[in-house]
């Protein structure tokens, strides 16, 4: 009965933010002064909003299957109960990208979707990773406990699997081949000069195989991937590509490749994996909340540390190293102009105000002003 009454819960907290949000995107679709005012002051409470729809629904999926196959009195084995846990997992981060979309939308910002082909290898790479995962490891936490053997030494093994699978494996599977989905710089303007300018530095700094790519589709963004030696890419949306005159988008180009240089996916893999094993030692004590019957208080333990250990901590690290990228693409550069044009016309294609923070970024204002200082 009480997963019943969190399902209702969940149903009617879904519910009620959904129309909320609908409520907020007529708001703003009038226009006029006040609701652009409104949109600025309501960000995050929109965002939360938008997050209580996306987990309600995974919530309510969950509950339901888990219900179904305890009524069917179905016993499956820990491998299979692991690889459900592990898309269950991959489930409340694409819940996660679909309620930064439904935030979009109900801010009348433009959308960011990918091409649809590499969505759908996304997903596909995503969920069996999170899969194999799990069917590996719940395995094998189920022989270590009836060993009796502690659980507590082996958290950083299991919590370290996917981020590692994330930084690593992914980028290939995702990148590796770039075909319809993912298409080398030589075929945008500009894209082939800025790729051998790319071979240069990383010939530099002995970085090894270093490939842009530009991604079709709306993504108004850009990005550094993969830890393993010797292969990484720098991917760039084609629709900020295509805003861009050659300097500026040069300018992105040096930001991502400062991070390959300073090795900052290694960083953040490393906050990733210690703030996942927070996490694990904390929802450790959430269980016993949970046994003790004490639901509520355990959720909100849960949501408090997952926001404190996955998303805060790492959040900090990311600010700082984003400073860092900016001074070195800088000295890459040798002029601080193109950035600083790439990073307000970034926030323009947004629809964002330069001053608005984000939990891993910096503000623009703030960036532009430190690159200015660094200069002079």
């Amino acid at each position: 009965m009480g997963m019943w009454w969190i399902v209702l819960g969940a149903v009617m907290a879904g519910t009620t933010a959904g129309f909320g949000l609908v409520v907020v995107n007529r708001r703003l679709g009038r226009g006029d002064g006040a609701a652009r005012a409104v949109r600025i002051r309501l960000d995050v409470v929109v965002a939360a909003l938008a997050n209580t729809v996306a987990y309600s629904i995974l919530l309510v999926g969950c509950c339901a299957l888990a219900l179904i196959v305890v009524n069917l009195g179905l016993e499956l084995p820990a491998w299979l109960w692991g690889a459900g846990l592990g898309l269950g997992v991959a489930g409340v981060r694409w819940a996660a990208s679909g309620a930064a979309a439904l935030y979009r939308w109900a801010t009348r910002r433009p959308s960011e979707v990918a091409a649809p082909r590499f969505l759908v290898r996304r997903v596909c790479v995503e969920g069996a990773g999170f899969a194999a995962v799990g069917a590996g490891a719940v395995p094998a936490a189920v022989e270590l406990a009836d060993a009796g053997r502690l659980l507590v030494g082996m958290l950083p093994v299991f919590v370290a699997f996917y981020p590692l699978y994330d930084a690593i494996l992914k980028p290939w599977l995702l990148f590796g081949r770039a075909g319809r989905d993912s298409n080398t710089a030589s075929g945008v303007p500009s894209g082939a000069a800025v790729q051998r300018w790319v071979d240069r530095i990383a010939a530099r700094h002995r970085l090894g195989d270093v490939r842009l790519l530009v991604l079709p589709g709306g993504i108004i963004n850009a990005f550094a991937v993969g830890a393993a030696p010797n292969r990484r890419w720098i991917v760039v949306g084609r629709r900020l590509w295509e805003d861009l005159d050659e300097p500026a988008s040069r300018a992105v180009v040096a930001h991502e490749l400062a991070h390959v240089i300073r090795h900052d996916t290694v960083r953040l893999l490393l906050a990733s994996i210690a703030g996942g094993i927070a996490y694990a030692l904390v929802l450790g004590q959430v269980f016993r909340l949970w046994d003790a019957g004490h639901v509520v208080g355990g959720l909100l333990a849960a949501t408090l540390a997952g926001t404190v250990c996955l998303g805060l901590v790492p959040g900090l690290v990311s600010r700082r190293i984003e400073f860092g990228a900016d001074r070195l693409a800088v000295d890459l550069l040798g002029d601080p102009t193109p950035l600083c044009v790439a990073l307000e016309r970034l926030a323009q294609l947004k629809r964002e105000p330069v001053d608005r923070e984000h939990l891993t970024h910096p503000s623009v204002a703030d960036r532009i002003k430190a690159i200015r200082a660094t200069a002079t």
